[in-house]
């Protein structure tokens, strides 16, 4: 088993998991989901049906799927009529504008608001109580702009140049609460933290705590994934699945941070399980593991520069048991090898069947498509079968019958 040791005081020694087969190895429990077949058209808004084996029995409650292609860039985006879900409020009287800078489709979101000195913080309150999550969403500094923060990469003013970090903490892409008044005895999370200095911290709690990534020696907030996957050029996802305690099975992982683009392809950093790491974020002894609310994003520094134009696309949020089951669409024979991937929406989820939905904004490649499905314990087929000839926007795309290839003529079976 391999797994990726990250050091905030040694982040030089950090080990991509880029080239490795991603989930295999995170639970042996259950036996990795083998589609074999797929049948549908690969085009936004249409239907697939997946076949297969070992895709476990619980699928994702997903409650949010936000592409903002209702909105109009330049104009005040729309808490209701996402793909799925509704925003619950929006968290302050700034403006809220739609962007022009899309991932897929043609409007994204601006998250800053320069006249109003703060961030654009969607609030979304799911109902009820959770303790495991599975957010992915897509962000990017447009050309020209740049990186939010107050002081520039020497640790002082101005604020950061077009394609510069900040020198202080400055962004906190999404926020996760036990409750909208917080206070440092309540559990909160935060998937992916901009820590200042050139430092991405996943998954840590504004108390203190983060899912601590394996192997490693950790205490409290050690966690620094470098920035070698940011791109400058285009759009990032960042995936994050996480789960309290009482979700883990015994040594088992907690989660996953994960980062994709076209330029640097993905990578992916296991968090450890609450044996190892009982004072990990999701572990935090003493304090109740539930969240009842979800900011996007969760904080975005205040006196960023006039440029500072941090711009979201694509969210999507499961919750609940099964957040992690998913089914999605890449450019990449392999998952790991994949630079584009798009979340589609499961339902009817069996042990050997999935109804999956692309997104109506799209995918954000064309070419060979290839099929991935995730089960809730976060297995993933390594190898994905063929779905025909995947298009941008709202093009037709191809009808396709998916099936496995054919075994390699230089194996003998004995």
């Amino acid at each position: 088993m391999i797994r990726q040791l990250l050091n905030k005081k040694a982040p030089q020694c950090v080990a991509f998991l880029s080239t490795l087969p991603l989930v295999g190895f995170m639970q042996m429990a259950l036996a990795t989901p083998a589609p074999t077949s797929a049948s549908g058209t690969v085009a936004a808004g249409q239907t697939l049906t997946v076949s297969g084996s070992n895709f476990g029995s619980t699928g994702p409650n997903i409650v949010m799927m936000e592409d903002f292609e209702r909105d109009t860039a330049g104009q005040k985006v729309q808490l209701s009529g996402a793909p799925v879900g509704a925003w619950t409020a929006y968290n302050s009287s700034n403006t809220f504008l739609a962007s022009p800078s899309a991932h897929t489709g043609s409007v994204g979101f601006h998250a800053y608001d320069y006249a109003g000195q703060g961030a654009n913080i969607l609030t979304f309150i799911p109902g009820g109580q959770y303790s495991e999550a599975f957010i992915s969403f897509w962000v990017t500094i447009p050309a020209g702009k740049t990186f939010p923060g107050m002081w520039g990469p020497s640790g002082s003013a101005p604020p950061p140049a077009a394609q510069q970090f900040a020198g202080d903490s400055a962004w906190k892409f999404a926020w996760f609460l036990q409750s909208p008044t917080m206070s440092g005895s309540q559990f909160n999370i935060i998937p992916l933290t901009y820590a200042g200095g050139g430092q991405f911290a996943p998954a840590e709690s504004a108390s203190g705590y983060s899912m601590f990534i394996e192997p490693g020696n950790y205490s409290e907030n050690s966690n620094n994934i470098g920035n070698a996957w940011w791109s400058w050029s285009g759009w990032n996802r960042v995936t994050t699945w996480m789960r309290g305690n009482s979700t883990v099975p015994s040594g088992a992982a907690g989660g996953i941070e994960q980062t994709l683009n076209a330029q640097n392809g993905m990578s992916t950093w296991s968090f450890g399980n609450p044996s190892t790491y009982p004072t990990s974020a999701m572990f935090q002894l003493g304090v109740p593991q539930y969240f009842t609310e979800i900011n996007v994003p969760g904080w975005i520094r205040e006196n960023s520069g006039p440029n500072a134009d941090p711009t979201y696309d694509d969210i999507y949020i499961a919750v609940g048991p099964g957040a992690a089951a998913r089914v999605e669409i890449t450019d990449s024979p392999t998952y790991t090898g994949s630079k584009h991937a798009t979340i589609l929406r499961s339902t009817n989820w069996s042990n050997t069947s999935v109804t999956a939905t692309v997104p109506k904004a799209g995918l954000d490649f064309s070419g060979t498509a290839y099929l991935y499905v995730t089960d809730y314990l976060g297995n993933t087929n390594t190898n994905g079968i063929q779905v025909g000839s995947a298009s941008t926007g709202s093009s037709s795309g191809s009808s396709t019958t998916a099936v496995l290839p054919d075994p390699p003529s230089d194996v003998t079976v004995q």
